[in-house]
């Protein structure tokens, strides 16, 4: 019996623990951040849809879609390599410094 009524106190005073204030409940808190932008060919200022859109450190790749636009989510603070490959334009890296929240970035790709 005597275990039975600590393991429930334990119990009882965890969940206290964890229903107080939110906002001082930082420490169970993730920050993320989102990654949202737009690739063009700046010679002729067309959005080029298509574009293989990676951060290998975090293996997610994503294609433009057809107004040049891609996004990545979920990503937590931090800098990061964006690495881009598009049929007859050089392949580039973007090196982004991400805080928390979302980042918008413009790529130019150049032609090969």
């Amino acid at each position: 019996m005597k275990k039975l009524t600590l393991t429930i106190i334990s119990i009882l005073i965890g969940l206290s623990l964890l229903a107080g204030n939110p906002d001082s409940n930082t420490i169970c808190k993730i920050q993320t951040t989102e990654i949202k932008g737009t690739i063009l060919d700046p010679m002729t200022g067309e959005f080029l849809t298509g574009v293989l859109i990676e951060i290998k450190s975090e293996n997610l790749k994503t294609y433009s879609d057809l107004d040049g636009n891609f996004k990545f989510i979920g990503l937590k603070p931090g800098t990061y390599t964006i690495e881009t490959s598009y049929i007859s334009y050089l392949d580039s890296e973007y090196y982004v410094n991400m805080n928390e929240g979302i980042k918008n970035v413009k790529l130019n790709l150049y032609p090969n």
